[in-house]
């Protein structure tokens, strides 16, 4: 499925301009703007050449006046939908929805947008502490969203437009693949039929959405399907508003991908643990947190359903069935702490969501995976993997997928996956390097080239050295480290959705250039920045 998503590309070069490294340079040969005419006859040949020549004539001077605007430094990229550019693009302005729509509406050729107040609907304003503003827009065709398909307008702390950046859908023709509607019930009903389950997790939710799949727009039901047995699975399914076909079946779950190491209890440290007393028993239940209102690890026993709160008869948890369950309780802690020493996020979805962590799920199970609600990790099976929870890089990589998830949500396939992955890994490093270096408590956070790597306290236990995924050389690990060599791959679940776990190589290299060149603080804060409000 073709899907127009921000290219690492632009995320990358966006990157660098925010650290005023730039890496952009304003194009003047940006993409053609196509316009439907609408006459009593057929236009002719001649006539539409001559419309196209006075759109393109027209999109050069906005580009102009931007630029002499910008005194030169204007940045511009535009491709296949995608859009980011920046510079000094107005005049001091309130911040604010109607100033966002007015410049949008002045400088719209340059966003093959036709209506503003039909194309685009505001639907989030925020302010930062810093002064700046940004504006997010939702695409809507016929009024119904489009998926994947928003725009930012960037205010700084003096009113002036700095930035805009998205994705929009220039096609708005609508494909249907039948005659009579189907309701939503009869969608749920379909997207129920596909799955084996014993009870669901909730009622199924409905939101009707245009999806665009090979260049073309449909009028579609998204269904959220989600269960706890016989295993976790949250599933979105696509369905034709007209003909009730599934178009898609899409997995929420966010898979780190093969990742081992030691646990950080096998190497014989003692963690300190915030716990809960109930009726005489210990359990890993944290509700000291400020935040987040709780901390809860669970055991699935060996098993794929019905989690147990972790609890004892002592404070000290010290079996080996323990480990796993110590390790995934202490690193939540510390993701959390995380988050909020440096962003004042609090918790996962920055509205102080209970953070769940379930253990021991299955037997030799090599992986770890966000759900869309919690953190699953399996033990290993002692050869590939050992406990997954051990290693605070890889808690790290799937708190930071539910993060993701309540921001920037950015789509699972392709590009936009392995940025996704990405991000998670870049935060992963950033994580476990915070508290390696005690940074919390006034330590130096130091930039080393070793810590530049994911799961290496958990993969191959046996094997000493060596790490799932390198950040400062993915080529160790079979991953490209450049775009020149960017894998396409099926847009599949055999072919990792598009790459999503191989391409991450390519902005991981970049994420690690970056902190070796500013420093790990500036780099959190810039990726933290970038996926909150840009992506």
């Amino acid at each position: 499925m073709k899907k127009k998503v921000l290219s690492l590309l632009i995320i990358v070069s966006m990157l660098f301009s925010i650290t005023s490294l730039t890496v952009l340079a304003a194009n003047k040969d940006t993409d053609q703007i196509t316009k439907t005419t609408t006459s009593n006859s057929a236009p002719t040949q001649e006539g539409k050449n001559q419309t196209q020549k006075n759109l393109n004539l027209d999109k050069t001077k906005t580009i102009q006046k931007l630029n002499t605007m910008s005194k030169g430094k204007l940045k511009l990229r535009e491709k296949d939908g995608q859009i980011f550019i920046s510079g000094k693009l107005s005049y001091k302005k309130t911040p604010g929805k109607q100033s966002a729509i007015n410049f949008l509406e002045e400088n719209k050729n340059l966003f093959k947008i036709d209506d503003i107040s039909k194309d685009l609907q505001p639907i989030e304003v925020k302010k930062e502490k810093t002064g700046d503003t940004f504006i997010k827009f939702q695409q809507v065709i016929n009024g119904v969203k489009t998926e994947g398909n928003q725009l930012n307008v960037h205010f700084d702390k003096n009113g002036i437009i700095v930035s805009v950046n998205g994705n929009l859908e220039e096609n708005k023709t609508i494909t249907r693949l039948g005659k009579n509607k189907i309701s939503q019930n009869q969608a749920v009903k379909i997207a129920k039929s596909l799955f084996d389950y014993k009870s669901l997790r909730h009622t199924p939710t409905v939101e009707k959405i245009i999806f665009t799949q090979d260049n073309k727009n449909y009028e579609v039901y998204k269904v959220n399907i989600s269960y706890l047995e016989p295993t976790i699975e949250n599933y979105d399914v696509y369905i034709e508003a007209y003909s009730g076909k599934v178009l898609q079946k899409e997995s929420n779950i966010r898979s780190d991908g093969p990742t081992t190491g030691t646990g950080i209890d096998v190497q014989g440290k003692e963690r300190n643990l915030d716990l809960y007393l109930n009726k005489n028993l210990y359990q890993m239940k944290n509700i000291v947190n400020p935040a987040t209102n709780n901390i809860l690890t669970y055991t699935l026993n060996h098993g794929t359903q019905y989690g147990y709160l972790v609890e004892n008869s002592t404070n000290f948890f010290g079996l080996e069935d323990h480990k796993a369950s110590v390790s995934a309780h202490y690193y939540a802690d510390k993701v959390v702490d995380f988050y909020k020493n440096l962003f004042n996020r609090n918790s996962i979805d920055n509205n102080k969501m209970p953070i769940r962590s379930f253990t021991h799920y299955d037997r030799n199970y090599n992986n770890a995976f966000w759900s869309g609600n919690e953190m699953v990790y399996g033990d290993g099976d002692g050869v590939n993997f050992t406990y997954l929870s051990g290693d605070l890089d890889v808690v790290g990589h799937e708190m930071t997928h539910g993060v993701i998830q309540h921001s920037a949500d950015l789509y699972y396939h392709n590009q936009s996956g392995a940025l996704n992955e990405s991000i998670a890994d870049v935060f992963g490093v950033l994580i476990s390097t915070y508290d390696k270096y005690n940074v919390a408590s006034g330590g130096n956070w130091k930039f080393n080239e070793q810590d530049w790597v994911v799961g290496d306290d958990i993969y191959t236990p046996n094997i000493p050295g060596d790490a799932l995924r390198s950040l400062s050389n993915p080529t160790l690990y079979g991953q490209p480290d450049h775009m020149n060599n960017y894998r396409n791959l099926p847009d599949t679940e055999d072919g990792d959705n598009g790459g999503v776990h191989i391409n991450s190589g390519i902005p991981n290299k970049a994420a690690y250039l970056i902190a070796k060149e500013i420093g790990m603080k500036k780099t959190a804060q810039i990726y933290y920045w970038a996926l909150t409000n840009y992506m």
